[in-house]
């Protein structure tokens, strides 16, 4: 406490010299390089002529904080490498019509789609080609019928609940899974036609009812669904789970390396399977681990829900945390770009703090933003007494640019 005391009785220019005589350099500005972080290398670049990766956005609603992440990775990769980004609109149908009046119903919003390409704008995400997986229904029940023609896939009839507890939960076959080819493909003809309705007929991949995993055995690849669709309206009824689709779509784009979450390693063996059978070159899969964001809540059905019943003003409401609420709210796209990009591709879980996002954000713009204040309501005050004459005060518009202004 001595000498803290004797620090503080000292003024500023004896605190200097003082510092000189412990250290002469002290004061010295030195240039601070700041070091980009660098992800780790794709595996296997050199069996494929070209990089090629996808952005598979669903557009259930406008982009958010969380799912930029996947969005920036994908395009750091590609720059390093001078790949090609595809923007892939992964509009399969969602939730059935059946449940569609559930508030955690997923389904296309059709505003979604612009929004979507408003948030890469922002970001500033250059992407070569654009696909729509509700243009390719025809595409996916041409693979469907050889996997069943090949007898790798099956009609079932079974509900969810009878399939898992008698069958799945047991490793044992349903009694669909043995009918003959010939009875398949007509009752594949016979969903295509509308005989059956939803959840009355599905097609599962024969990936093995003896799977480790009870979430690999015969996974559902195709499936009824009575919802209009925003895109191609009613004119599809059976409609590809997405682990089908990314399997055929990821092969026919040529895709080189496909960025995925830890949560969806399961569809790494559903494409890798259908491969496989096709003997297909296959693609190479990274990973990175879950994200928490303590300080909002993420979620696009939330946000479409608190939308629809007006406690939300809309997709730039702060609330919602997408990317329009983020531009809305000041943050500029190069902070949200570094922020999530400095987690790199760690498999660990990790919590991102609001915090970060600011600070990288006042890094950016505190040197460019001028300073004014704002009272609310003034009142005027006189006080009496003082002991100085009258002085006006004219502060800077940005104290380090004294020639951009005074505030007055």
């Amino acid at each position: 406490d001595q000498i803290i005391e004797e620090i503080s009785s000292l003024n500023l220019e004896e605190q200097k010299e003082m510092l000189l005589e412990l250290d002469p350099d002290a004061l010295e500005k030195k240039e601070i390089v700041s070091k980009k972080k660098e992800l780790p290398a794709l595996l296997n670049v050199e069996k494929y002529d070209k990089i090629v990766m996808r952005l598979a956005p669903y557009p259930s609603g406008a982009l958010h904080i969380g799912n930029a992440r996947m969005i920036i990775l994908n395009y750091e990769y590609i720059k390093k490498y001078n790949g090609e980004l595809i923007l892939f609109f992964d509009d399969t149908i969602g939730s059935p019509k059946s449940l569609r009046d559930s508030p955690k119903a997923k389904y296309v919003l059709p505003e979604s789609y612009d929004l979507i390409k408003e948030g890469l704008e922002w970001l500033d995400i250059k992407y070569s080609k654009e696909y729509y997986k509700s243009d390719r229904l025809e595409l996916f029940y041409e693979y469907c019928e050889k996997l069943i023609t090949d007898n790798m896939a099956y009609v079932c009839f079974c509900s969810a609940k009878n399939f898992k507890e008698k069958y799945k939960s047991k490793k044992e076959n349903c009694p669909h899974r043995d009918n003959p080819i010939e009875k398949n493909l007509d009752e594949w003809k016979n969903m295509l036609n509308g005989k059956y309705h939803e959840q009355e007929a599905v097609v599962r991949l024969k990936t093995g009812m003896d799977q480790k995993d009870p979430a690999l055995r015969d996974q559902i690849i195709m499936r009824i669904s009575e919802a209009e669709h925003p895109r191609v309206g009613n004119k599809y009824v059976v409609w590809p789970m997405l682990e089908f689709s990314w399997a055929i779509d990821d092969y026919l784009i040529g895709a080189s390396h496909i960025l995925r979450g830890a949560d969806l390693i399961k569809e790494d063996f559903i494409e890798d399977f259908i491969w496989d059978h096709f003997k297909w070159k296959k693609a190479e899969f990274l990973h990175y681990g879950r994200i928490d964001f303590p300080d909002m809540k993420l979620s696009k059905t939330a946000a479409r829900n608190n939308i629809q019943n007006g406690i939300f003003s809309g997709w730039d409401d702060p609330r919602t945390w997408s990317l329009q609420s983020l531009k809305k709210r000041g943050i500029r796209p190069e902070a949200l770009y570094e922020s999530l990009l400095d987690l790199g591709m760690s498999m660990s879980g990790i919590t991102f703090s609001v915090n970060w996002l600011y600070a990288k954000n006042k890094a950016i713009i505190d040197d460019v933003s001028d300073r004014y204040f704002y009272v609310e309501n003034p009142i005027l005050v006189e006080i009496e007494e003082v002991p100085f004459e009258e002085y006006m005060a004219e502060p800077f518009l940005l104290p380090s640019k004294p020639e951009r202004g005074k505030r007055i």
